[in-house]
Order: structure tokens, then C-alpha cells, then sequence
């Protein structure tokens, strides 16, 4: 199979939006830490539920469109908890898994992503 490498991609026509590229994806855990992952430098654990994402290449802006999926696991079960983040820096993004009552007993796995503005 063969490599595609571009510099760039622009829109075939004016006025046509332009596209945003996944810049980093991760599966992980609160006590394995990152399972499998592309453009993650390293997974920095900042307490209970508090994952911090350190990316392998900087974002040009500290604003990007990210999302964050976790879930408890309970009686053999996944159960989906409140879940988010923001990017504190154009290395680092702050995510939050459950609650003040959530131990790192009860997690199972979470799914992240970042997007580049």
C-alpha cells in the first residue's frame, strides 16, 4: 500500500469550509493510563478522574475542538459518566471523568480525542 503525503488540503471550489484533522486520539484508563493511542506524547494522571492528554505535536492556538467519553464500571457493567475537558496549553489538554465521589477503583476506560481548529 502506498503513503499519501500533503503539505496541505484546500477546498476545490471558494466559500467551501475548510478541514479540521484529528491531532490526537486515545483509549485509556485511570490505572493502566493510555491503552492505545496516535499523537499522544503521554497521559499525566492530575488526581481522581482528572486525565491530562500531553500531545505529541502542538496545536498552533491553544483552542481546538476536543471530546472525552467515560464510563464506570460496576455489577459487570459500563455505565456513561458526566464527562469533558478544555486545552490548557498547545501541548496539554484537561479532561474530567465523573465526580468528587468517583474512585479510580470504578473506571473502566475512556475514549478522547482532539481536533485542531
Amino acid at each position: 500500500m502506498g503513503v499519501l503525503k500533503v503539505d496541505s488540503i484546500v477546498p476545490a471550489n471558494a466559500g467551501q469550509e475548510d478541514y479540521f484533522l484529528g491531532r490526537g486520539w486515545a483509549k485509556f484508563d485511570m490505572v493502566t493510563g493510555i491503552i492505545n493511542s496516535s499523537g499522544i506524547a503521554s497521559f499525566t494522571d492530575l488526581g481522581v478522574g482528572l486525565p491530562q492528554f500531553n500531545l505529541a505535536n502542538a496545536l498552533s492556538t491553544n483552542s481546538a475542538a476536543i471530546t472525552n467519553c467515560c464510563a464506570l464500571w460496576a455489577q459487570s457493567q459500563e455505565w456513561p459518566v458526566q464527562s469533558g475537558g478544555r486545552v490548557t496549553s498547545t501541548l496539554t489538554v484537561a479532561t474530567y471523568c465523573g465526580s468528587d465521589n468517583t474512585g479510580t477503583h470504578d473506571w473502566r476506560e475512556g475514549l478522547f480525542g482532539v481536533i485542531a481548529s
